[in-house]
């Protein structure tokens, strides 16, 4: 498998260097986007201005569709997954559309350029056995307060994983279980919520397990869950610790922060909660993205048969 290499701007020649500034500065400041996608369309775009100049192209201007179709050849070449050439070429649209506002000579047809089709799947889902079975396995030791408080708050607010992780402890209210998420994706807030178990873990935790993790404040930066030595908690850290219980749960389904959001999402409109209310309570910007977990599993399906089929008696 080759290694990666560390790209940087500094590779480009001055005047690419230049339209890559100018463009990731307009996404930072006029399209709000998280900071993780934000840095992943600069990525985008980095990758692209290099792959024109080693096709001569010392600047954008003068590009045509030829040389966009190279580009996302090559990726495609290179094993680039559908939904990340799907990216790809939205940057490179977007970044043609903000050359043409800043009357630069560029091939139209480009922003026509048709994305790859996407293979749509449906989310890996826990069942609520398998919840409750993963909720009961941390011990009673400090981290293991801090585990089941985290992995309580991953389901019941359905918070994306950088949500979480960054999270202050002012933002939570124990007395009415009301979580309010500051900078969602794109930089919208919204509130959410903990349930009566998760106010209790959380609660525990923050009474008799955070106090023995954080000595000083000014190491956890006031984020709510840390690692064992008082800083903020990770990626990599979260993703150790849900990994660790699933294994000890002897789930075989590959489970990552993600599979909690998607898990409350499943569960909350097999319950009968309006897709409308799953949209705005995931932050969800187009309800498109919240129809994927419309799907309906094999157990709920029969649930569902015996409940409406006219022969099965209600």
């Amino acid at each position: 498998m080759p290694k990666k290499r560390n790209l940087s701007e500094e590779v480009l020649s001055p005047e690419n260097r230049s339209w890559w500034g100018k463009f990731t500065l307009t996404l930072k400041s006029e399209r709000r986007l998280a900071a993780n996608t934000e840095s992943s369309y600069g990525l985008d775009l980095l990758k692209y201005l290099l792959f024109l100049q080693k096709k001569g192209f010392s600047s954008p201007e003068g590009v045509g569709l030829k040389e966009v179709d190279g580009f996302l050849s090559a990726e495609m070449a290179s094993g680039l997954k559908a939904a990340s050439l799907a990216r790809r070429l939205s940057t490179v649209r977007n970044f043609h559309r903000f050359l043409l506002k800043e009357k630069i000579k560029t091939d139209g047809r480009i922003l026509d350029q048709k994305s790859p089709k996407i293979k749509t799947f449906a989310p890996s889902v826990l069942t609520s056995a398998e919840v409750e079975k993963i909720f009961s396995l941390p011990p009673k030791t400090p981290l293991g307060l801090r585990d089941r408080a985290f992995l309580e708050f991953l389901y019941s607010t359905g918070c994306r994983i950088s949500e979480a992780l960054n999270l202050p402890l002012a933002a939570v209210d124990l007395g009415s279980g009301l979580v309010e998420i500051e900078k969602g994706k794109g930089g919208k807030p919204r509130k959410v919520f903990l349930g009566r178990a998760a106010i209790a873990s959380t609660t525990e935790y923050l009474r008799k397990g955070r106090p023995l993790l954080v000595k000083e404040e000014i190491s956890s930066k006031g984020r709510i869950f840390t690692n064992r030595f008082g800083r903020p908690l990770s990626r990599m850290g979260a993703l150790k610790i849900i990994r660790g219980y699933v294994r000890a749960a002897g789930i075989k389904k590959r489970v990552t922060p993600h599979t909690f959001r998607h898990t409350k999402a499943t569960h909350f409109l097999e319950d009968g909660a309006p897709l409308r209310f799953v949209q705005e309570y995931l932050g969800h910007s187009d309800v498109a993205t919240t129809e994927r977990y419309t799907h309906l599993r094999p157990e709920h399906l029969k649930k569902v048969f015996r409940q409406y089929h006219p022969r099965e008696g209600r």
